[in-house]
């Protein structure tokens, strides 16, 4: 064989052995699983696809899952969708979030009929997606804005999941976790919120004007009662000094009045002595 047609011929093998490669030999990635679902009887052959190269028959289609969790966020980078989730108290909040999933090798059969054997992508896209939201909607809506905000943010979380993955532990899909990645109020919520917040903030401002004004007048009336005491102590006093005055000289003018009666009386007495005296010599006399 000329050397020419030797280097073609193998060349020729060359191509149509990774023809054939490209188009019969699988690889089944670390992480994940698969299974062979037969296009000829519409079965699923047994047991699992470990990961590595493999050889499929022509007849059989590859079915690939995750074993390991698997994160997928809503929306991704690229959606332009908006997940929008009712709350107990009317309000209405847009998520983004995120959940981990893997299969379960061992129910691959299961997976594969529920779903038609739909690819890893198709799966999340419609499937996920879809019991996903209806869990999100079921586990927001027994709590308010301000739960979902606060202290029972994880509550929520674990509600949902639950619900998420009760909804596909049927077909064999495990929900290993659900998180809110943000929550934004819509934007009529938040200029009612707003408006709320305003009128709240009108009322404390008036209420805390009423306040001082009361505690004006409270302090002016704290003040008027000290200056009404403060008089009434210094008239008081005054009415008690010219009380004391007017008796110290009544007292005097009493002390005065019974000093002079009492002269007066002596002086008579004595005169009535010197008088009795006079007439007892005078009657004595010859």
């Amino acid at each position: 064989m000329e050397p020419k047609k030797w280097i073609a011929g193998a060349a020729l093998t060359v191509v149509v052995a990774a023809v054939v490669a490209a188009a019969f030999v699988k690889e089944v990635s670390p992480g994940y699983t698969g299974a062979l679902y037969d296009r000829v009887n519409g079965k699923t052959a047994e047991g699992a696809i470990e990961p590595g190269w493999h050889w499929i028959a022509p007849w059989r289609k590859t079915i690939i899952y995750p074993s390991a969790p698997r994160t997928v966020e809503l929306p991704g980078p690229a959606s332009k969708r908006v997940y929008k989730l009712p709350t107990s108290d009317g309000a209405e909040l847009e998520a983004d979030v995120s959940y981990s999933y893997h299969v379960d090798a061992g129910n691959m059969d299961q997976l594969i009929a529920a779903y038609q054997g739909q690819s890893t992508s198709k799966l999340e896209a419609g499937p996920l997606r879809s019991r996903l939201l209806e869990a999100m909607r079921g586990g927001a809506s027994a709590f308010t804005l301000a739960e979902l905000y606060g202290e029972k943010r994880e509550e929520a979380e674990n509600a949902i999941l639950s619900r998420f993955a009760s909804a596909l532990e049927p077909s064999g899909i495990v929900i290993d976790s659900f998180a809110f990645v943000d929550l934004r109020p819509n934007e009529s919520y938040l200029s009612a919120a707003q408006e709320k917040i305003n009128a709240q903030l009108a009322l404390d401002k008036a209420n805390l004007q009423l306040e001082q004004k009361n505690a004006e007048a409270e302090q002016r009336r704290v003040e008027a009662e000290s200056l009404a005491e403060k008089t009434r102590i210094e008239t008081a006093a005054a009415a008690d000094k010219l009380r004391d005055e007017a008796q110290a000289a009544a007292d005097k003018l009493r002390i005065d009045a019974e000093g002079l009666a009492e002269k007066q009386r002596i002086e008579a007495e004595a005169a009535a002595e010197v008088q009795r005296i006079a007439n007892e010599a005078k009657a004595d006399s010859p």
